[in-house]
């Protein structure tokens, strides 16, 4: 049984539909990447997800049991972080802070709440030298972090990026996509929104493609990666270079290395 499973999903604004017809499934452990462009509907598909939208039609389904009525505090305590686009976090506040009221509502006794900061300190250094610096201080990069760091504080088997590399320093999104990596294989559970079709696909085992509020291609993720259509749309190769699926699987590996 998935994780994840969205049955026949129609979502959107104000009575408007953006998303129609959506099926999607994740199984537990594995990242799986939407790739669109700007607008196709991706953040849509994940709010519908955490619960900040709710369905017009269709199913959530975790677990098998259906959760469309749970509110997005519920589906937190269910296990699902969702970390938005544009990181929200509280720049008022210190990075401690930040990391505290990402396990609100959360039962833990205080010592297992000082195990888990210390554990996303682990995972993000810089942070663990900064957490009585207010956050609004940090560069996008680092704010990103801090806003997964965040996510991470109230124990997600499921976790929701949305464009986790907008706005971020080159090398710094190197460094959270193979944060990502690790973060799946801990046992995490990763579904991830990027316009960075390229990089996203290089780390996932899935993809979904969404254009014009459907999915029009879904399958392994290395199989859309040397696909020339998705190649000719998403990763900036145009038919005019004549690029190869072959030369498509090069650049492939080659971001594979630098990523690992």
């Amino acid at each position: 049984m998935p994780l994840l499973e969205l049955k026949n999903l129609t979502v959107g604004y104000t009575g408007a539909p953006i998303l129609q017809g959506i099926d999607l499934s994740l199984n537990a452990g594995e990242i799986v990447t939407l790739v669109g462009a700007n607008g196709a509907g991706k953040s849509t598909l994940v709010k519908a997800i955490s619960g900040l939208l709710q369905p017009y039609s269709g199913e959530v389904l975790l677990d098998g049991r259906k959760i469309n009525a749970l509110s997005p505090a519920k589906r937190l305590r269910e296990g699902i972080a969702h970390v938005p686009e544009g990181r929200q976090i509280f720049a008022g506040l210190t990075v401690a802070e930040n990391l505290d009221l990402g396990a609100y509502g959360d039962r833990s006794d205080a010592e297992a709440r000082a195990q888990r900061v210390a554990h996303v300190c682990e995972l993000f250094p810089v942070l663990g030298t900064r957490l009585g610096e207010v956050a609004g201080n940090f560069s996008g990069g680092q704010q990103q972090l801090l806003a997964i760091a965040r996510g991470l504080m109230s124990k997600p088997r499921l976790l929701l990026l949305d464009e986790p590399s907008l706005g971020v320093a080159p090398l710094l999104v190197a460094e959270i996509f193979r944060l990502i990596v690790r973060l799946r294989d801990e046992g995490i559970t990763i579904l991830l929104a990027e316009q960075n079709a390229r990089q996203a696909l290089a780390i996932a085992d899935r993809g979904y493609v969404v254009e014009n509020g459907l999915i029009t291609l879904e399958g392994p993720a290395r199989t859309l990666l040397d696909s020339p259509e998705i190649a000719e749309r998403y990763l900036g190769v145009g038919t005019a270079a004549e690029v190869s699926c072959t030369e498509s699987a090069r650049m492939a590996e080659r971001l594979r290395a630098c990523i690992w």
